[in-house]
């Protein structure tokens, strides 16, 4: 019992001498870390959607649209006509002079093509809009996973630590012991493999998470090397809709959806306008023609100028505007098939990944990690072999990291449901916005 006790207390001494290196780092980490207030993932969600910088880009898309659309609304301007010249007559009275023309002409589109055009410029404001709403939704989709991946990495690191600690310290212990055969060393370069695995995953799990540091930073619109510290949020995971509601908000709110939509209306209104250019517009003003020989003439009157379609009806940009319609109906069909056969396999995804979390209920870590602590206290007083030691660590580290990794994988199929439905999270719309322009 006094042996027992004194290479405890050995263990413990050398334990610290053993692990001060990694203790040291990880300080310097969480010192690095308490400098920075943590924030939570709403916030970092809702500073990336007012920071990001790839949102100017669909705002000037906005803007430019809108451009259109008051370009489509107005009157072109009028063309001012001006004749000079002489005026000679021979003959019974002779005399020359002078003889001019002036003339205002004013280009008059018909109403129905004006409308026309009006619309589609409206449809083309109504696209911008969307593409900028789904820029957003996939845009928090993709930082609240960024977030909830650090989580679970910073987790991961944890259990991975504290496991690899318990090697480390034991691995300390047999070091500091007296030779008592060929066992004990074997054990202990076993322990020490063991560790160096562990610590390689560590080193992976650190890397993996400052990749996702630096892409959260650039979605937030801020340096890739700045400081970020996220609150350890629980993650609540509840059953979903059933299938049939799921596709319902899919054919209503998604975006791609939506956007095939509006330019099928779009390339509805393209044909009708197709098929009125056949009549080019007409050109109608008034005019002056002043006459100065032997006589003083002035002349006034209206000048109307319109084609005739006798040779081109335009068939052929009405065919192809025509075709181009079909084109779209069938693409939207298309597309309609395409996103209800994502919603199907996310769904499966998620009610899969929920049932797998479902299994390691808290009874069930509880007593993975009261047996790795059982474990760790019995083979230090050489009660069990090393293999049941090594096999309960393990087993405890795959039940911890299986339910991280199960959990984060739900999230996932979870937040590409909510994409394709078009909401930002489950029982919250996208906030909503004009998709189509005051005429």
């Amino acid at each position: 019992m006094r042996n027992a006790v004194i290479q405890s207390n050995c263990g413990i001494m050398n334990r610290d001498k053993c692990i001060v290196v990694g203790r040291a780092a990880a300080a310097l980490i969480v010192l690095a870390a308490a400098r920075v207030s943590a924030a939570s993932i709403d916030a970092i969600v809702t500073e990336a959607l007012r920071r990001n910088p790839e949102l100017e880009s669909y705002r000037a898309a906005i803007a430019i649209a809108r451009g259109e659309r008051r370009t489509a609304a107005e009157y072109p301007n009028p063309d001012v006509n001006t004749e000079l010249g002489v005026k000679t007559i021979t003959g019974g009275g002779k005399g020359t002079g002078q003889l001019w023309t002036i003339g205002l002409l004013q280009p008059i589109d018909l109403p129905s093509r004006r409308a026309l055009r009006k619309a589609i410029a409206d449809r083309q404001i109504a696209l911008a809009e969307l593409a900028l709403e789904s820029f957003e939704l996939e845009l928090a989709k993709r930082v609240r996973l960024l977030a909830y991946q650090t989580v679970v990495a910073r987790k991961k690191a944890a259990v991975v630590e504290q496991v690899a600690g318990g090697f480390r310290d034991i691995t300390c212990v047999l070091n500091e012991r007296a030779p008592a055969g060929v066992a004990p060393a074997l054990e202990a370069r076993i322990l020490e493999a063991n560790t160096v695995a562990l610590d390689r995953t560590h080193i992976e799990i650190e890397t993996q998470l400052q990749v996702a540091y630096y892409q959260l930073n650039q979605l937030r619109g801020v340096a890739a090397e700045a400081p970020i510290e996220i609150d350890a949020e629980e993650l609540r995971l509840t059953p979903l809709s059933s299938m049939a509601q799921l596709l319902a908000l899919a054919r209503s709110g998604n975006f791609d959806l939506r956007m095939r939509q509006v330019e099928l209306e779009q390339q509805g209104f393209r044909v009708q306008l197709t098929g009125s250019e056949k009549w080019t517009g007409i050109t109608a003003g008034p005019f002056v023609h002043r006459e100065n020989a032997d006589t003083h003439d002035l002349m006034a009157g209206v000048n109307v100028r319109f084609p005739l379609p006798l040779w081109n009806q335009n068939k052929g940009a009405i065919d192809s505007a025509k075709a181009r319609e079909v084109q779209g109906a069938a693409s939207l069909n298309a597309m309609v098939r395409k996103v209800e056969s994502e919603i199907a396999a996310a769904v499966a995804m998620y009610d899969a990944r929920l049932a797998e979390i479902a299994r390691w209920t808290a009874e069930v870590l509880g007593r993975m990690r009261e047996a790795a602590e059982t474990a760790d206290q019995n083979y230090r007083l050489g009660a069990i072999p090393l293999t049941t030691y090594t096999e309960l660590q393990k087993q405890y580290l795959d039940a911890q990291t299986t339910l991280l990794t199960a959990q984060a994988n739900a999230l996932e199929a979870r937040e590409k449901i909510e994409l394709l439905i078009g909401k930002l999270e489950t029982g919250r719309t996208p906030r909503s916005r004009t998709t189509q322009s005051s005429k």
